[in-house]
């Protein structure tokens, strides 16, 4: 593909080996550029451990906290920032009557109805 000219660079994960003989996870970025009248390929070859690190740690705090956002008793409601729902959890189904197929990606403000009487200010 490379040699073809058919693309400019290919990019791909791999296990290299360290002189010690452990092995740590890269990406590779290789391609193919002319020097002189020669054509070479050139690799940059970087270490994504702390990287696949931070990405474990990430997942599993999401897990975490999916699994108290989906349990929790009280309703957890997130929206965008036009006022669209994009989280809603079985409390919120529960207490607000809406199932999260009829609310998510619905503007939260149109299905509430505000009490005329009610003043934020007092």
């Amino acid at each position: 593909m490379l040699f073809k000219g058919e693309q400019k660079q290919i990019i791909f994960n791999t296990v290299h080996r360290r002189k010690d003989g452990s092995l740590y996870p890269v990406e590779v970025h290789l391609e193919l550029i002319e020097f002189g009248k020669e054509k070479v390929y050139a690799a940059l070859v970087i270490d994504i451990t702390e990287s696949r690190t931070m990405e474990k740690e990430l997942k599993e705090r999401n897990e975490i906290l999916s699994t108290i956002m989906e349990s929790a008793g009280d309703a957890i409601i997130m929206i965008d920032d036009k006022g669209n729902v994009t989280f809603w959890n079985p409390a919120a189904e529960r207490i607000l009557g809406y199932s999260r197929e009829e609310i998510i990606g619905k503007e939260l403000h149109a299905l509430m109805i505000q009490d005329e009487g009610w003043n934020c200010k007092e």
